[in-house]
């Protein structure tokens, strides 16, 4: 099965997990037999998106500037919030738990640990986290948009001699 092929999969899954959940106002979630091609190999997408939900985090919490990445430890609720999300947001991407850990120094545990706390908030319908929640992925969908755009563009395949001589 071709990469284009897998991604075009994952987009349709995901677009069905938010229009069942913005429909019927529950959370579910897809399982299907392992196709995930966000592993080891696509450590710069998560990498991407630990930035973006940072970048998220410092826009609306200033005092938190000083943290760089979630390997940061601390238990400040601002932060473990952003970091809960952002492991959630990974984890409905494909990304398996173990990578997830991985890349923010933490246990497999504590993932689903983090992944549990998102459920509960979601379900809860808890505001602070839902605006956070929205936030994060609104600004994501924003990123994902802009590159997609920029893909569109026509290649330029004439020499630079020729468009000198233009």
């Amino acid at each position: 099965m071709s990469r284009n092929n897998i991604l075009e999969m994952t987009n349709d899954i995901q677009a069905f997990i938010q229009r069942f959940e913005k429909k019927y106002g529950e959370l579910i979630t897809v399982t299907t037999r392992e196709i995930s091609i966000l592993e080891d190999g696509n450590a710069h997408v998560l990498h991407k998106l630990e930035q973006i939900a940072i970048n998220q985090m410092h826009l609306t919490h200033p005092k938190l500037r000083y943290i760089k990445s979630f390997k940061h430890k601390t238990r400040k609720v601002e932060f473990m919030r952003y970091t809960q999300a952002f492991q959630y947001v990974a984890f409905t991407n494909g990304f398996k738990k173990g990578v997830i850990a991985a890349h923010i120094d933490r246990t497999h545990a504590a993932v689903i640990n983090s992944i549990k706390q998102v459920e509960n908030y979601k379900f809860n319908k808890c505001l602070i986290f839902s605006e956070l929640f929205t936030n994060l992925l609104n600004t994501i969908d924003d990123y994902v948009e802009s590159i997609s755009n920029d893909t569109k563009r026509q290649n330029n395949t004439k020499s630079t001699d020729v468009i000198m001589q233009s």
